[in-house]
């Protein structure tokens, strides 16, 4: 949320705006379908011609790619997993596309343009998703509007650190605040992911603005890798279970911690490096012909 307020704001206009965001998720988005389909292909339990000639395989790439809606799953994969998807949060990648794509016409028409004018837009949208997410078309979970059941707690998310964004330095955060959201937290009775999450969310967004804040946080300078170990990070958990089937889920995730790490640094400064440059490449084609105004 706060990266799409703060590239919204220092970015000229709607088109460079949405350049530069496709330029950030789709080349990677692309690259990690064809990999973890020959991630796939290494794993099936179907002989290779099988596999490839399987429609859910390109299912699997076409459904990811249009990012209306999505496939997880690909032919004989991971089937005596609890989870049988081999990449199962490409659905958030839709959702980040949609937040994108509302979050760029909403600027567009200038609902943006003042402090005042984007805190009132922002608290009419909360209100709509939290109130009638069935009746909020791309971000709530209708189906029949683009959305998806999951989609309201995590638009509630962004439009929070969007308030967040848009009236700070004035918001600040005391620990005391932290440990007494930690501790509502871990008092809720139904302590599952669906019921609290609303919660954590603030508890997570809460914590990040504190952080922010401290003098020592300022002076540090982080290269974010956060898209490509998204992107990876269940392909590579799902392997690791495979491989380690009697790991424990903490072991499995540290694994996959290290793991996507290294591959989201190694995409970085490879990869990474050259889409920066074809992206800026791209951008000042826009300027050269005349679209600043757009």
């Amino acid at each position: 949320g706060i990266y799409l307020f703060d590239s919204l704001k220092n970015t000229k206009n709607i088109a460079i705006f949405f350049v530069k965001k496709f330029m950030r998720i789709y080349p990677m988005l692309i690259l990690t379908l064809v990999l973890t389909i020959f991630i796939g292909a290494a794993f099936t339990t179907l002989s290779l011609k099988e596999y490839f000639s399987d429609p859910l395989v390109y299912k699997y790439f076409i459904d990811n790619v249009l990012n209306i809606f999505n496939a997880h799953e690909l032919p004989g994969v991971f089937k005596d997993h609890n989870i049988t998807g081999l990449n199962g949060v490409l659905w958030y990648v839709t959702f980040i596309v949609r937040i994108y794509f509302v979050g760029g016409i909403f600027s567009w028409l200038g609902l943006f343009d003042t402090k005042e004018r984007m805190n009132q837009v922002l608290l009419i949208l909360l209100t709509c998703v939290s109130v009638a997410p069935n009746a909020v078309p791309l971000l709530g979970e209708n189906t029949l509007l683009y959305g998806n059941m999951d989609f309201p707690q995590y638009t509630i998310t962004i439009i929070i650190a969007g308030l967040i964004y848009n009236n700070f330095p004035e918001i600040r955060v005391r620990w005391q605040v932290l440990i007494l959201l930690f501790v509502f937290c871990m008092l809720q009775k139904d302590f599952t992911y669906g019921n609290t999450i609303g919660l954590w969310a603030v508890l997570a967004v809460a914590s990040a603005v504190w952080i922010g804040c401290l003098p020592m946080t300022k002076k540090i300078k982080v290269t974010d890798i956060s898209f490509e170990i998204f992107l990876f990070g269940w392909p590579t958990s799902q392997i690791v279970c495979e491989l380690c089937p009697s790991l424990s889920p903490i072991g499995n995730t540290v694994i996959t911690i290290l793991v996507t790490t290294v591959i989201g640094i190694g995409l970085k400064y490879t990869i990474g490096k050259l889409l920066d440059k074809a992206t800026k490449n791209i951008l000042m084609k826009i300027e050269k012909y005349g679209v600043k105004n757009i």
